[in-house]
């Protein structure tokens, strides 16, 4: 889900080459993600008639729905268990684990 703590909802459509160094992934496995996506219908890929070379990937308004439910619940979860992982991350640094 687009990093949610980096990206969260892309302000506008990214070109797919920026889409895949943003978030890490090779060209093939970003591909296959937004093959994948736009079958769920929640991506659009698009090329640029000027350019055929850009791919540009936008959500659908499918997606940016499921994004706004699921994204305050994610990030509710974070904010309760940092400090839990922060804690146990100190707690094993004091004891050599």
């Amino acid at each position: 889900m687009y990093r949610c703590t980096g990206g969260a909802l892309p302000p506008r459509a990214d070109v797919q080459n920026e889409l895949t160094a943003k978030i890490l992934k090779s060209i093939g496995n970003m591909t296959m993600v937004i093959d994948n996506l736009e079958k769920n219908h929640l991506v659009l890929h698009q090329r640029n008639p000027e350019d055929r070379r850009m791919i540009t990937v936008s959500l659908t308004d499918l997606e940016k729905q499921l994004i706004a439910n699921i994204l305050p619940k994610y990030v509710a979860v974070i904010m309760v268990s940092a400090p839990l992982l922060q804690s146990a991350a100190m707690i094993g640094a004091s004891t050599g684990t």
